[in-house]
C-alpha cells in the first residue's frame, strides 16, 4: 500500500485491482466460475510470473503522487513490467523513469469510447491498450411472437423462468428471455463500444491506443471470490502479460523492443481474414483497435523490432516541450535541450507512421529496424494504402548479415487527393516473418 491520499487499509474493496492482477499472472486455477457462467480452468496471462501489488487508489480516488509513488517503488522493488489501469499525469511522468531503467509499462487507453481523442495515456513510452471481444459470449435470447430471436448477454441466468410467451418489457416476475450459458464460437475480436479512440490529444502524430486486447467479460478474482468485468482495464493486464511472456524469453529486449514486437506482429483481421469490426459492425479503425489485436505466439519471434533509447525520448521531449517540459519528465537527470538533437514526433522510431498533410503535399519520415530474427536474412516491402496516397519506400529490400543489425529506410507519403483520413499497412516480409506497421495519413 502507498500512503497519502490512499486508504489505509491495504485491503482491495472494490476488487477492481485484485481482477487485474489475476489477468496479468497467477497459477492455474480449477473450478473457477463467476455467476455459475465461465467454469473451467483459469490462469493469469503469464502463470509463472510473480506478482507486486501496489494500492494507490482508495475510496476518494487515485491521488497524483500516491500513482506516481507506487510507480518508483515498482521499479525499485526490480518489477520487470508495470500493468497500470488508472489514468493521470503522473502515469506518464512515472513510467517515464520506469522505461528509463528498462521497466515495461503498459496502461488502460480508458473507457470514453466511441468519442473520437478520448484516449488517455498516450506517452510514447507507454503501451496503451484498447479493449476488443473474445469470442466467449454469455448468451441471453429473446424469442419474439414471430419467432424470431434476438440475442443478447447477461451475467444474471436464472433457471426459475416462465416459458409462456408475455408482453415485450421486463420484470423480475415476467421475463420474454432464455439463458444458454457460456457460447463460445462468436465473431471475434471486435472493438468494444467503450473503449476510447484516438487521436491522440496529447500525441497527435503518433497512432494510439497501441494494441487491443481482451476486454470484455473478463474471468478474474475478486477479493472472496471470481467475478466477470469488462473495461480497458481487463485489457491492459493481458497485454503486461504477454510482455512477461516476451521479456521471459528475451530478458535484454528494451521496453520498446517488446512494444514493437506486439505492436507489429498484431492482427487486424479475425480468423476468417475480414476486417476486425468496431461497435457498428464496421472495420475498425487504427484509433480504434490500435495496429490490431494482440497475438502472443508471434509477439515473440518478430523477426524486427523497431526500438528506442532514453536518449531517443528525451530528444523528443525536448523537441516537444522544451527545457521546462524536459525538467518535469526527465526527473533522474539534468538535461539541457540545447545539447540535444531533437526529433519530431513523426520521426520517432516508433513502429507505426501517422502524418498529417495538405492535398498535394508529401513528407519523409525515417525509421530504423533491428534484425532480432535469422543472422542471414532478406526482407522486401510491401505497400498497402488506397489510391488516394502514395507511398514511397527507400530501399525497398532490407538485406541483414547478423543478428541485432540495424537497417534505416524512409517513408515518404504524399496525399494525392482530399480525403479526411485514410488508412494502410507497410509490410517488411521475409520467408518467415510479415512485420506490420500501420499507416495512417490524415488532411491537415
Amino acid at each position: 500500500m502507498i500512503g497519502g491520499g490512499s486508504s489505509s487499509s491495504p485491503t482491495d474493496e472494490e476488487g477492481h485491482g485484485t481482477h487485474t492482477a489475476s489477468t496479468a499472472a497467477g497459477n492455474f486455477a480449477r473450478n473457477a466460475s463467476a455467476f455459475g457462467l465461465g467454469s473451467g480452468t483459469a490462469a493469469g496471462m503469464a502463470p509463472h510470473a510473480h506478482l507486486a501489488i501496489y494500492k494507490v487508489c482508495g475510496s476518494q480516488g487515485c491521488s497524483l503522487a500516491d500513482v506516481l509513488s507506487g510507480i518508483d517503488a515498482g521499479v525499485k522493488d526490480g518489477a520487470d513490467v508495470l500493468s497500470l489501469s488508472l489514468g493521470g499525469s503522473s502515469v506518464s511522468l512515472g513510467a517515464f523513469g520506469a522505461a528509463e531503467k528498462g521497466v515495461f509499462v503498459s496502461c488502460a487507453g480508458g473507457n470514453n469510447g466511441p468519442s473520437q481523442s478520448s484516449v488517455s495515456n498516450e506517452a510514447p513510452w507507454i503501451l496503451t491498450v484498447a479493449a476488443s471481444t473474445t469470442d466467449r459470449s454469455f448468451r441471453a435470447s429473446i424469442e419474439l411472437g414471430d419467432g424470431h430471436s434476438v440475442n443478447g448477454e447477461s451475467l444474471d441466468q436464472s433457471e426459475a423462468l416462465s416459458e409462456t410467451s408475455l408482453p415485450l418489457y421486463f420484470s423480475q416476475d415476467s421475463p420474454s428471455i432464455s439463458f444458454d450459458g457460456a457460447v463460445l464460437g462468436a465473431s471475434a475480436p471486435s472493438v468494444a463500444f467503450f473503449s476510447s479512440r484516438g487521436p491522440s490529444l496529447a500525441c497527435p502524430s503518433i497512432i494510439k491506443p497501441d494494441v487491443s486486447g481482451p476486454g470484455v467479460n473478463i474471468l478474474g478474482t475478486g477479493e472472496s471470490n471470481y467475478n466477470i468485468i469488462s473495461g480497458t482495464s481487463m485489457a491492459t493486464p493481458h497485454l503486461s502479460g504477454v510482455a512477461a511472456l516476451i521479456k521471459s524469453v528475451h530478458p535484454k529486449w528494451s521496453p520498446a523492443a517488446i512494444k514493437s514486437a506486439i505492436i507489429t506482429t498484431s492482427d487486424d483481421k479475425v480468423a476468417s481474414g475480414k476486417p476486425i469490426r468496431d461497435e457498428q459492425e464496421e472495420p475498425a479503425s487504427f484509433f480504434a483497435m490500435g495496429a490490431g489485436h494482440v497475438n502472443p505466439s508471434k509477439a515473440v519471434d518478430p523477426g524486427l523490432i523497431y526500438d528506442l533509447n532514453t536518449d531517443d525520448y528525451i530528444a523528443y521531449i525536448c523537441g516537444k516541450f522544451g527545457d521546462s517540459g524536459a525538467s518535469v519528465i526527465v526527473r533522474d537527470r539534468s538535461v539541457n535541450c540545447d545539447n540535444v538533437k531533437n526529433i519530431t514526433e513523426a520521426n520517432l522510431n516508433y513502429p507505426s507512421i501517422f502524418v498529417a498533410l495538405e492535398s498535394g503535399s508529401s513528407v519523409t519520415v525515417k525509421r530504423t529496424v533491428t534484425n532480432v530474427g535469422a543472422a542471414s536474412s532478406s526482407y522486401k516491402v510491401q505497400v498497402n494504402v488506397p489510391k488516394s496516397v502514395s507511398v514511397t519506400v527507400t530501399p525497398h529490400t532490407l538485406t541483414f548479415s547478423k543478428v541485432k543489425e540495424k537497417k534505416s529506410f524512409t517513408v515518404t507519403v504524399k496525399l494525392n487527393g482530399s480525403s479526411s483520413s485514410v488508412e494502410g499497412n507497410l509490410k517488411w516480409i521475409s520467408d518467415k516473418h510479415v512485420v506490420r506497421s500501420p499507416i495512417v495519413v490524415s488532411s491537415s
